[in-house]
């Protein structure tokens, strides 16, 4: 069966959920972010602020403007060559050969499009997006 092998993501959410402590008590609307309260949350997101700060630096340098334009529409920005090699790995994984055919339904600016493209036979990768912002971004 081409679907029995679970790839795993790098991006995996921590196996064991945050509980709350106890003597926590918060009422409205913060009883529910109560995260933001906690030591970690208070260290991580100075770091997760200056990291989105860098990578948007990156519109001002020449030649990284495109690069940064097509990392915004597609997810986390940095992660566009790992997400590639993810797409790729996940569906060879589940059986994808050179002489399949795929069709790509909602494409976007062929982030993992490139590496099917590559990876397939002349002709095999169709991509299909609504968006023509996202499809005039992959022609270029």
């Amino acid at each position: 069966m081409p679907f029995s092998r679970r790839v795993e993501s790098p991006y995996v959410a921590p196996t064991a959920p945050m509980e709350r402590p106890e003597n926590l008590k918060l009422a409205g609307p913060a009883r529910r972010d109560w995260r933001r309260y906690s030591v970690v949350h208070k260290i991580t997101w100075p770091l997760r602020k200056a990291r989105r700060l860098a990578f948007r630096a990156r519109l001002f340098v020449p030649g990284l403007r495109e690069r940064h334009i097509l990392e915004s529409m597609v997810g986390p920005v940095g992660a566009w060559d790992e997400l590639q090699a993810y797409q790729l790995r996940v569906l060879q994984a589940n059986g994808l050969r050179p002489e399949h055919r795929l069709l790509d339904i909602g494409c976007g600016p062929l982030q993992g499009g490139v590496a099917f493209i590559g990876y397939l036979a002349p002709g095999h990768y169709v991509g299909v997006d609504r968006s023509t912002r996202n499809l005039a971004a992959a022609y270029r």
